[in-house]
């Protein structure tokens, strides 16, 4: 089973006061080159991945067959494996981030929206708070419709980031797509100590 994730907070990369960002380097020792995520990502996640619609369209018909499936009519683009526009980046601002659970014993599962900050640069530091865990990493341009998340679970009252692909039980990965005007999504297929798929609904906040 994997930890539920109730509140999600990203950093702007230059908040070093608030998270330092996990860069992840080319396995030569380069550390001047940043490696791409296709190269540092685990054969386990590029099969989460490389199987994200196949997971989302299981989970959503599996979570219609509960007492809670007929809320799902109302989540639109965020349930539909082909919502994704052109145009995946988010800009820098401040958002709102409702969390939902798909899979795993209760089925459906949808939490308040926390807000969340999106910061500048070509990859964007993440850190992701519930309880005593953190989910730590960045988002990766991918392509014109998508960025990918790598990152890894903090425990406790650790301080250090703890890089992704140092421990596989807490490595996450996930996709970033654009799903409307000023609307965004977070994929988070297999998450960590649970099934299914987590999905992160992403607006600006309404001023």
């Amino acid at each position: 089973m994997r930890h539920r994730i109730l509140t999600i907070l990203i950093l702007m990369t230059s908040l070093a006061g608030l998270y330092v960002p996990v860069r992840v380097y080319a396995k030569n020792g380069n550390r001047g080159q940043q490696m791409s995520w296709r190269q540092s990502i685990r054969s386990e996640d590029w099969l989460a991945l490389r199987n994200w619609r196949d997971t989302l369209m299981q989970t959503v018909a599996e979570a219609r067959t509960t007492p809670a499936g007929a809320a799902l009519d109302s989540l639109g683009p965020l349930v539909n494996p082909d919502a994704a526009r052109i145009g995946v980046a988010l800009p820098p601002g401040n958002y709102a981030c409702r969390w939902y659970e798909l899979g795993g014993a209760a089925q459906f599962r949808e939490f308040t929206a926390q807000p969340c900050i999106f910061g500048s640069g070509q990859s964007q530091a993440v850190s992701i708070s519930v309880r005593q865990q953190r989910f730590v990493g960045q988002l990766f341009p991918d392509n014109a419709r998508r960025s990918v998340f790598l990152g890894a679970v903090m425990l406790g009252d650790e301080q250090t980031p703890l890089r992704y692909g140092r421990d596989s039980l807490r490595d996450v990965v996930g996709l970033t797509e654009r799903i409307g005007k000023n609307h965004w999504r977070l994929l988070i297929p297999d998450p960590p100590f649970a099934e299914g798929m987590d999905i992160v609904d992403i607006q600006p906040i309404q001023q």
